[in-house]
């Protein structure tokens, strides 16, 4: 299976999401990074050079940090917020009036 790009650098969709003040750790945010791309477990250990156990030891931190139980609550926690009205993020456009 052939990985996403930029996966074997955690440098994925997510990374320019998480802020450098943000609660993660640099190593939980690379996590979440291929986390976001919907890598299996096993996958982001290979490409970070850690054993599954160690990843999911960043997850389970990364999840207590955030206040989430799950991939999914995880990365939409870190996403920022969209428009309902056009999809697009929040703070870029004029809001919306009925």
């Amino acid at each position: 299976m052939e990985l996403p790009h930029n996966t074997m650098t955690g440098q994925g969709d997510l990374q320019h999401r998480v802020p450098s003040d943000s609660l993660l750790t640099e190593r939980q945010a690379q996590v979440m990074a291929l986390v976001s791309q919907g890598l299996a477990l096993s996958q982001i250990a290979k490409c970070l050079g850690l054993s599954v156990n160690t990843v999911k030891v960043h997850l389970r931190f990364a999840y207590r940090r955030l206040g989430v139980h799950s991939h999914v609550s995880a990365v939409n926690r870190l996403r920022p917020p969209t428009c309902p009205h056009c999809g697009g993020a929040l703070g870029n456009h004029q809001r919306y009036v009925a």
